[in-house]
């Protein structure tokens, strides 16, 4: 969706994208975790999971942060020290399962994230 509006109301703006959204990929690090918004990012999406009954929230880990302790099994990709092909190609399993339409997009898959 494109229709994100920040402003005065951005807690109720990305209430209303995670709520039409199939997917939230959460990019997450060891600065990421600690900040207010990230935070309240996966907690809306986590509550979202628990009205649709379905995986909704897919993390991109850039460096060793490990999970939060009650998330353990959440889709999540690996970015550090992968290419972006890798990255992406993992992602997007984790978007569509293993036998979802294969999608291209051009990017220069040897670069580093």
């Amino acid at each position: 969706m494109r229709d994100f509006i920040p402003g005065k109301k951005l807690p109720q703006e990305i209430t209303g994208a995670i709520a039409r959204a199939d997917k939230v990929i959460a990019v997450y690090s060891f600065k990421s975790r600690e900040r207010d918004w990230p935070r309240f990012e996966i907690n809306i999406a986590e509550q979202h999971e628990k009205i649709k009954k379905r995986d909704l929230l897919i993390y991109v880990v850039l460096d060793d942060t490990p999970l939060p302790k009650y998330d353990p099994n959440r889709i999540a990709v690996m970015a550090k020290d992968r290419t972006l092909g890798d990255v992406g190609r993992d992602l997007l399993r984790g978007i569509v399962g293993p036998r979802g339409k294969p999608l291209r997009y051009n990017y220069d898959e040897n670069e580093a994230l």
